[in-house]
């Protein structure tokens, strides 16, 4: 270490006096070999102590020049200080000291790490005297990047070219992430597409979040595509793509492409296994989730037999969901999580396993959501036990799980099996204050709870408030009704209530 740094080290939330005491036996051999100085304050971690080397050397008439500044700046950036890389440019106006590209690039730097794409475009903007370099172009496109200013990002790169500045890889990857968080994937594809054309260096990450953005949006072939242009994808891109598919529920592709690994040399980890198993769950593909699962057991995660687990669920398998859940889990040490769970209660027909499923969640301490909460309401649900399912609907809210359509529809439904007109109305016309917009599933669950119990009169009325309520009344809806009147030998009581319906709801009974 040079010694002036070790003495500097030794110092707890110096003065400047103290730094001046500290670097005085120091000075004088600065006077003779100023690159000394630029030495200690290149290798200095403090912003604040540089700013104090720089003033001691000013107290003591030791040459400072750009590099001198030019170091404590890139002390600045390091650490992201871009108020203090601020001052001290000042500091260097003051002292009559003219920047270079290497300055500007430092506070350009720390104002982007600092997230201050606003003052990093200001110093830029102001460097009349100094030809911004690629460099300083790309710091300023990351700290836009940062910032999801994409079109600010992109202006820069269009600047680039204006100025004559050479954009590379860097300039290239900062404006595709910016792009890519904005959803922007039209873009950064064809910002990818030029890369490839010009022959310059792909960075993965870019690429893969280029692919996840494709992704968000549903566009699975793009993301496919994508790939397919890339010279030599990384196992980045190649999961990116596989979780593309997995999101577009095509699980065929996901299958294809997760074997194509190994022939571009490379080898499938947890996370190609966990989107490849979940895009296979989505497809109501038990039998090839399973498979795969047998090849990465040795190896698998939470988020592996949550999804393998889900794939039971879905295929109707739950007393293998409860054998992976209690059994396999606890033999490979690999402790369940809330979704872990879920996805066992989801799989579980009978309410009293379900609701049991849920007292073990709380018993190790995991917190139920609202999945959890909807998924053993739809146990019960199927089961008909309207006083369980009412029970869950109020014990959701006392443990922070939001309540919404899916679970107060299915207790409707509950209370429709049990043959409780009265509380699935009341249900219904509670959804308001329990912040839920009721949907046409929970109306019909309430008139076929009318219907059951022959309150034909109430499910008029309630056929007639779905407008009123911004829904239309479909078919169920309208077979529902008149099966209650006919139930209640009052086949005549649909005519005034047809009769009043608007044209385009009565075409859906002559269709």
């Amino acid at each position: 270490m040079v010694p002036e740094v070790a003495a500097l080290a030794r110092l707890k939330r110096p003065s400047c006096d103290e730094v001046h005491q500290t670097l005085a036996p120091f000075l004088e051999r600065w006077r003779r070999s100023p690159k000394d100085a630029t030495k200690v304050l290149s290798s200095l971690r403090q912003g604040e102590q540089a700013e104090q080397v720089l003033q001691t050397m000013v107290s003591a008439q030791v040459e400072t020049n750009v590099f001198h500044f030019g170091a404590a700046l890139g002390v600045c950036e390091r650490v992201g200080s871009w108020a203090l890389a601020l001052h001290l440019r000042s500091r260097m106006e003051q002292a009559h000291v003219s920047e270079n590209v290497f300055s500007c690039s430092s506070t350009i730097g720390a104002c982007e790490k600092g997230q201050r794409w606003d003052l990093a475009l200001e110093v830029l903007g102001q460097m009349d005297s100094v030809q911004p370099n690629v460099i300083t172009f790309s710091s300023c496109i990351r700290a836009c990047a940062r910032c999801e200013q994409w079109q600010a990002a992109l202006r820069l790169l269009e600047d680039m070219e204006a100025a004559q500045v050479q954009r590379n890889d860097f300039s290239y990857n900062a404006v595709i992430l910016a792009l890519s968080g904005a959803n922007e994937w039209q873009r950064a594809i064809h910002l990818l597409t030029v890369m490839v054309q010009s022959e310059l260096a792909l960075d993965s990450f870019s690429s893969a979040t280029a692919m996840d953005a494709c992704a968000s949006c549903g566009l699975w072939q793009q993301s496919l595509g994508l790939l397919a242009r890339l010279p030599a994808p990384d196992l980045v891109c190649c999961n990116a793509a596989l979780s593309a598919c997995e999101k577009g529920g095509r699980w065929q592709h996901a299958l294809a492409l997760f074997e194509e690994i190994t022939t571009l040399g490379l080898q499938q980890d947890i996370i190609s296994y966990n989107s490849v198993i979940s895009a296979c769950e989505k497809g109501l593909r038990l039998e090839e989730a399973l498979a795969l699962f047998q090849r990465c057991e040795s190896f698998a995660d939470v988020i592996t037999f949550s999804s393998v687990i889900s794939a039971c669920e879905k295929c109707g398998a739950w007393q293998m969901a409860l054998d992976l859940l209690f059994e396999t889990m606890p033999a490979r040490a690999v402790l369940p999580n809330t979704v872990s769970f879920n996805a066992a209660i989801s799989a579980q027909r009978a309410w009293q396993a379900a609701v049991g499923l849920l007292e073990e969640m709380m018993r190790r301490d995991l917190v139920p959501d609202t999945v959890t909460g909807n998924a053993a309401i739809s146990a019960c649900e199927e089961s008909g036990q309207w006083r369980a399912a009412l029970a869950l609907l109020a014990w959701m809210p006392e443990h922070g799980c939001s309540l919404q359509v899916i679970g107060v529809s299915a207790a409707i439904s509950a209370c429709e099996k049990g043959r409780r007109w009265r509380e699935a109305l009341h249900l219904l016309w509670r959804m308001p204050a329990l912040r839920c917009n009721a949907n046409i599933v929970s109306f019909n669950s309430a008139l076929s709870a009318l219907e059951q119990c022959c309150r034909w009169d109430q499910a008029l009325l309630l056929l007639h408030c779905m407008p009123e309520a911004n829904l239309d009344p479909d078919l169920i809806s309208f077979n529902t009704a008149t099966s209650a009147c006919e139930r209640a030998g009052r086949n005549l009581a649909m005519q005034p209530l047809l009769n009043s319906l608007p044209r385009r709801l009565l075409q859906l009974l002559h269709p």
